[in-house]
């Protein structure tokens, strides 16, 4: 229709072809589109730089789009970002846990995806089931020991909660290594040749997600699946017992993010539940925490996404979400 545009709010419409972002921070760069693994122009019909995998297919131009069939196909990937939260009240394994939904700011896990460039997603609990695993230890604690009066009740869930429930680092190790053998068959089979897996955890996720990458190579060992697993990227953020966590060395690359209020150095954060005794730095992590995150607490939600690198090869293949304990089938 003459003259008729399409506007949100005070905003050019910024989507194109294929429903992608279209590329307006680069002076001269016209209509390129933004696939994010690369650069679209829609005035070709072609990419701006080659195929990663072209060498699989040898008639065909590495320039082209979708095989040369725009109308019947849309070149997408299968990439994921595993996310594994840490304690919670029922949000375990869920994107809820990543940002307040009720709220028009993107959640934590939307805004990491976006500053990556890969928005496959697939939700994990790293904290056993949360709270409640934590009380029913602390009960079962309790209750073992009632026969020495209420200092035994106490003495006794404080050391049940501290050697057999969530809280204790090696459970959440073994209890990952366990979830990354269930959950390996399903990640590898979604995989396709070149892509790769991305790890972003919290607070306890953190010792989880130790264990789940072992799970995950020790699945694909046993079925001669090596060569199609990659761990390329994590980033642990507030990390519960983090300073006797090292980087996993499954992983290339790895970042750490800590809230300046985090780690029980607030008082007044701590008596607001947010500042957690034990948070601390991953060793031999890259620290990416800035100004910003150094007003923050233990909160997720809160932090920053500045200094993560963008690995491109965005996906569009929705989201997984687990449940809380992972009771829910991917």
């Amino acid at each position: 229709m003459p003259e008729r545009q399409f506007t949100l709010g005070n905003e050019d419409y910024r989507y194109g072809f294929n429903g992608q972002e279209k590329d307006v921070e680069i002076k001269g760069s016209g209509n390129s589109i933004s696939f994010e693994a690369r650069m679209y122009d829609p005035r070709l019909g072609r990419w701006l730089s080659t195929d990663a995998l072209a060498s699989k297919y040898p008639a065909v131009s590495p320039f082209v789009f979708a095989l040369n069939t725009p109308i019947m196909a849309k070149d997408h990937d299968g990439n994921v970002v595993i996310f594994i939260n840490g304690q919670h009240a029922g949000t375990g394994g869920t994107a809820a846990y990543w940002g307040d939904i009720s709220s028009s700011k993107l959640g934590y896990d939307q805004r990491v995806m976006k500053a990556i460039g890969d928005h496959s997603a697939r939700y994990v609990d790293g904290a056993l089931g949360g709270w409640m695993n934590t009380g029913l230890n602390a009960a079962k604690g309790g209750f073992a020991n009632s026969r020495f009066g209420w200092v035994g009740i106490v003495v006794g869930a404080v050391l049940k909660v501290g050697t057999n429930s969530n809280v204790n680092m090696k459970v959440r190790i073994a209890a990952g290594a366990a979830q990354g053998m269930k959950d390996a068959a399903d990640i590898i089979a979604n995989l396709k040749e070149g892509e790769t897996i991305k790890i972003v955890t919290h607070s306890m996720g953190a010792a989880f997600a130790r264990g789940y990458t072992k799970g995950i190579l020790k699945y694909a060992k046993a079925n001669g699946l090596t060569d199609k697993v990659k761990f390329e990227y994590e980033l642990d953020i507030n990390s519960f017992q983090g300073g006797d966590l090292p980087a996993d060395k499954n992983v290339m690359k790895t970042q750490n993010k800590t809230g300046g209020l985090d780690g029980g150095n607030s008082l007044r954060e701590a008596l607001r539940f947010n500042s957690v005794l034990s948070v601390g730095k991953v060793l031999g992590a890259e620290d990416t925490s800035t100004k910003e995150d150094a007003n923050k607490g233990h909160a997720v939600n809160e932090m920053s996404t500045d200094r993560i690198p963008y690995l491109g090869n965005g996906g569009n293949a929705g989201s997984k979400e687990q449940g809380s304990n992972n009771e829910k089938k991917p």
